[in-house]
């Protein structure tokens, strides 16, 4: 079969979305006093991602830490 190898699939590497263009969209709606649905909406749609995702990143944003997802525990 393998060799005895393990094969790795990988998911979601090609739709997810890059940092650099998250930063970008969620950087515009961090802008603005308040974030109303329809900007989510559209945030999200141009992310690929949800609006509850698209508040997380918001969150996340507002607190100084980005939008790279944190480290982990192993």
């Amino acid at each position: 079969m393998d060799g005895g190898r393990a094969q790795i699939i990988e998911r979601g590497v090609l739709t997810a979305p890059d940092e650099t263009c998250q930063a970008e969209v969620i950087g515009r709606l961090a802008v603005q006093a308040r974030v109303r649905l329809a900007a989510a909406d559209a945030a999200a749609v141009e992310l690929g991602i949800s609006r509850r995702r698209v508040y997380v990143l918001l969150r996340r944003w507002c607190a100084g830490e980005g939008v790279e997802e944190p480290p982990t525990a192993t």
